[in-house]
């Protein structure tokens, strides 16, 4: 996770912290060597990396994300972290931007964005965890339907939905574990992003199959 990613409630939060030390400078100066490091624990321990553990096996199943020809498309895709939320980037331009809009996103930046504590950070995080565990049983009953009549296109479907399934409990695992040993007063934000992003990652995967054919889908979450 990317300090960017929560600058706006990380930055609020060592504002609110800097004027509470100014107003006791103001009171004392013998008071501001003291203070120096008030803010010190919030700050300090925020651990950086390019994108959450656990996304690997959510983004398995995008299209092209395997070399073989025998998935349901051969294009590339690539995941970047961009700000609060990481941009999903698949073979299809306009798969992406219909992505892009979903309304899930624009609620998460909403809210993320007004946090002015950790613990707001964690519970954002956690809501949409579930919002988007949500949408990738509605995205993957909406999948089923759409190959209910190519057997041979909905076994692969279900085989990649199942491997995905039998790993979650071991990814979501190692995603607090990787947390918890960076330590600091963000591992649990940390953990509940990371969390939020390895739903919305496979999400995005089932999306993107069932885009190919139905153009309009819709989300859950309205």
């Amino acid at each position: 996770m990317k300090f960017g990613k929560f600058a706006p409630a990380v930055l609020l939060c060592a504002a609110l912290l800097l004027s509470g030390c100014s107003g006791k400078q103001a009171a004392s100066s013998t008071m501001a060597s003291g203070n120096s490091n008030a803010f010190s624990s919030e700050t300090a321990n925020i651990s950086v990396s390019s994108a959450p553990q656990g996304a690997d096996s959510a983004l398995s199943s995008l299209p092209g994300a395997g070399k073989g020809k025998n998935t349901s498309s051969s294009a590339s895709e690539n995941v970047s972290q961009n700000g609060p939320l990481k941009t999903i980037s698949t073979d299809n331009n306009k798969f992406n931007n219909k992505f892009k809009s979903n309304p899930l996103d624009k609620a998460y930046l909403s809210e993320i964005n007004s946090a002015s504590t950790t613990l707001q950070m964690v519970n954002i995080s956690s809501k949409y965890a579930a919002l988007w565990e949500k949408e990738v049983s509605y995205a993957y009953a909406a999948l089923k339907a759409a190959l209910k009549s190519d057997s041979a296109k909905l076994k692969t479907a279900g085989d990649e939905q199942e491997k995905w399934e039998n790993g979650k409990a071991a990814a979501l695992a190692k995603i607090n574990s990787d947390a918890q040993v960076k330590g600091g007063s963000m591992a649990r934000v940390e953990a509940a992003s990371d969390t939020m992003d390895f739903y919305r990652d496979r999400a995005a995967a089932l999306y993107r199959q069932l885009y190919d054919y139905d153009k309009n889908y819709s989300y859950a979450y309205h």
